[in-house]
């Protein structure tokens, strides 16, 4: 081989020096998580470490004064005993735990808070691990509170509530205890599960507090060692030397038992304890202070309400009225004139409710968001609490939410995810956890001056840490879509009204309650969804401009997923009701039925639309209804419309009502449970028979007015240019069904197989450089 003279050797060896410390800089974090990105994530309250002995035990660590031989400083083998914890051992002691010592593992301590003794000392003390984030904006300085768990993870061991502020926009923070508990038992007394609302420069700070009992507070009958707590403070700027600083006064503290004398009920039994809803909480316009709480009955049966304040904390009222038994943790927000709990539940999926009369009644939002956001794949795993709020974005009311996808099952709660909705669609942000982290519990705050951020739990083995991410491009791709979203809006609905409820005569549709559009030419096997929400999948079909051509002959389908979307069922609300409209288009006269529009259900039963060339048919489930049809001819161009509500299915063409094909296809309140909408051609006696131009799905029933505007304006209907646009500004649309975070978020283990291979291939060149 010929060989290199010296300085290009060197030239070469710089260069490749030079690569790998830049590929190691983009993969150090592995999980798809880049360089830009990464510096918006930072760790914000670090709970203890898992380290290979051969990392800990030749460092510093070996000399301090914690030191002992065989563990580290979290003395857990001293008093995980059934002698020392009683029946909630394992709970306490973590089976976790003990197999990472058997890996090699052992714990190391990353944070220490000022902790004062019972005496009155204070020292500084190490925590094992932080949970249960809030974050708020008050006075305009950032606060992040959460539990500082000294001993453990779990729920009731000695915990007392921390906070991390800033008064100069994350650059400089400071860490304090700002609730201690009551110091009676060294390994049980605890404040739990803070809860915090802001109104003005005051901050209210709710917990509960437990001295001595050894369970979960769900574990615990009548609450006899029960107190729950408001602390309030007010929030100052300060300067310390010359640099902004801020203070937080702890004013007041009120203790709230007493609320439950008053003989509440809830799921039939008498109420016992409550803690705060660990969720957002709301100022509504009025200045009513809102707390989302969940409450505990003597069967130990848990479901959300709200606790509430007219007069700035000086006295707390319950509402009336609670959720079904079984929704849990919630986030209060201020929507459309109504409060609305967003709920966890450990059913399968968020539920979400709404009270006009301040909790004294609820209603479930099954129409809209309820039942949406699935735990897990399955949407049969436990839940986990989540964040809610709303902001304003392009001129629009819109709200935020998170929640686990929890793909590792049970209580992992891995990839924490942000959707973003406007009341009636529902889009997928992305993920806001790094890889395949358990991610479990979170708080969003959206700031005075235009800024998104996280705070989220990281669980690692049992052990917590808190982190916090800056959602700029986040924000940025909220904004494009509301954006494109309007565009579309104004696009469809012309002069018209939202809802053009009066018929009147102006150029447009009604764009009230739309959630999806296919318009258009398809992509792929997809029919892209204008509003960027969820497409439709197509089977033998060919495409233009202006739509689609089922075949006949080999059976031409557009298939539009509710329940087949999996975990998160964005059009859960046609359950109850829904109006879906399709303008299709015959080629030619049919001599038989031809199926042009439906949907099925879980059992694999069709609700179908027949047409032939002098009637109209609806079957379902072994049902047929017909009706003589106005003759159609050849290039006829008909709106078919089907609408649910009340458990009847009714049929309008072109605007107008056919009452002899409604069909009663579930009681009154019962859901029905759509897995798909379609459209399809199945006449064999063409090859190209049908072409669909478009089809609408809305939330609601439209009136008989509003779909004669739909019919009079067909025309109008199409799919806004900005779609494209905000596709390549996000890197693609959510495919079909699929998850855009499932395909932007890489396997950590594969990025480090990665990394290893990289770095021995430049290692085997350095060396041949090198010799050479």
């Amino acid at each position: 081989m010929m060989g290199y003279s010296k300085s290009v050797r060197q030239t070469l060896i710089c260069l490749l020096l030079v690569a790998i410390d830049t590929y190691h800089c983009t993969t150090a974090y592995g999980s798809g998580i880049r360089g830009e990105e990464e510096k918006n994530r930072s760790l914000f309250l670090p709970g203890g470490l898992w380290y290979k002995k051969d990392e800990w035990k030749d460092g510093n660590w070996l000399q301090s004064k914690e030191w002992k031989a065989g563990y580290a400083w979290w003395p857990w083998r001293s008093w995980c005993s059934n002698k020392t914890i009683g029946a909630s051992g394992k709970e306490l002691c973590r089976k976790e735990w003990d197999s990472q010592r058997e890996k090699g593992y052992t714990l190391k301590p990353r944070e220490s808070v000022l902790f004062r003794e019972s005496s009155g000392t204070k020292r500084m003390r190490r925590v094992h691990s932080f949970r249960i984030p809030s974050m708020v904006e008050a006075n305009g300085v950032l606060i992040g509170i959460a539990d500082a768990r000294y001993l453990s993870s779990a729920d009731f061991t000695f915990i007392d509530t921390v906070a991390k502020y800033s008064a100069d926009g994350g650059e400089t923070w400071k860490t304090e205890v700002i609730i201690e508990n009551a110091r009676v038992d060294s390994f049980h007394s605890r404040v739990v599960d803070p809860t915090v609302a802001v109104k003005n420069n005051s901050i209210y700070v709710l917990v509960g507090r437990y001295n001595i009992s050894k369970a979960y507070w769900t574990w615990q009958h009548y609450g006899n060692d029960w107190d729950i707590l408001m602390y309030k403070g007010t929030v100052t700027k300060t300067s310390e030397d010359g640099k902004p600083a801020a203070n937080i006064e702890w004013t007041s503290v009120l203790n709230l038992k007493s609320l439950l004398e008053t003989g509440l009920y809830v799921g039939g039994h008498e109420a016992t304890q409550f803690l705060g809803g660990v969720g957002n909480t709301v100022v509504t316009p009025d200045g009513t202070i809102v707390f989302p709480i969940q409450v505990k009955n003597s069967w130990n049966h848990v479901a959300a309400m709200i606790m509430y304040s007219s007069d700035d904390g000086a006295t707390w009222h319950l509402g009336g009225g609670a959720t079904p038994v079984g929704t849990t943790e919630a986030s209060a927000i201020w929507w459309d004139g109504k409060l609305v709990l967003n709920c966890r539940t450990d059913l399968g999926y968020r539920k979400v409710f709404e009270t006009t009369d301040l909790g004294t009644t609820w209603k479930e939002s099954l129409g809209a968001l309820s039942r949406v956001i699935g735990n897990s794949p399955d949407r049969k795993q436990p839940g986990s609490s989540g964040s809610a709020i709303t902001l304003e974005v392009e001129g629009v009311q819109v709200m935020l939410i998170t929640q686990p996808k929890n793909t590792k099952t049970r209580y992992s709660r891995d990839r924490l995810q942000l959707w973003l909705s406007d009341g009636s669609r529902v889009w997928l942000v992305g993920q806001i956890s790094r890889g395949d982290d358990n991610s479990p519990y979170s708080s969003l705050l959206y700031t005075s001056d235009d800024k998104l951020y996280c705070l989220y739990e990281q669980n690692i083995e049992e052990v917590y840490s808190i982190y916090l991410v800056h959602l700029v491009d986040e924000l940025e791709k909220i904004k494009a879509t509301v954006r494109l979203w309007k565009e579309q809006d104004a696009l469809l609905s012309g002069n018209c009204s939202a809802t053009a409820e009066d018929g009147s005569d102006c150029n447009g549709v009604p764009t009230a309650g739309l959630v999806g559009l296919l318009s258009g030419p398809a992509q792929g096997n997809a029919w892209p969804d204008a509003y960027n929400c969820v497409n439709a999948s197509l089977v033998n079909v060919t495409s233009d401009a202006d739509g689609l051509q089922l075949s006949g002959l080999n059976r031409g389908r557009v298939s539009w997923p509710v329940r087949a979307q999996g975990q998160d069922q964005r059009y859960y609300f046609a359950t109850v009701r829904f109006t879906l409209v399709a303008t299709v288009q015959l080629m030619k006269a049919p001599n038989s039925n031809v199926a042009v529009l439906g949907f099925g259900n879980s059992k694999g039963e069709n609700l179908t639309l027949w047409v032939a060339s002098t009637t109209w048919t609806l079957t379902y489930g072994g049902e047929r209804k017909k009706v003589v049809a106005p003759s159609l001819s050849s290039d006829a161009s008909v709106q078919f419309a089907l609408i649910l509500n009340g458990g009847s299915v009714s049929v309008y063409a072109d605007g107008v009502h056919v009452p002899q094909l409604d069909k009663r296809v579930a009681a009154k309140n019962k859901l029905l449970n759509i897995d798909h909408f379609f459209a399809e051609s199945n006449y064999m006696g063409d090859t190209n028979n049908i072409f669909t131009k478009n089809m609408l799905l809305y939330n609601r029933k439209l009136s008989e007015s509003e779909l004669k505007l739909l019919s009079l304006n067909r025309e109008a209907i199409r799919a806004a240019d900005g779609l494209n646009y905000l596709k390549e500004q996000q890197g693609g649309s959510e495919s079909e069904i699929k998850s855009t975070s499932d395909s932007n978020v890489s396997d950590p283990a594969d990025n480090e197989t990665s990394e290893k291979m990289f770095l021995q291939v430049a290692l085997i060149l350095l060396l041949v450089i090198g010799q050479n």
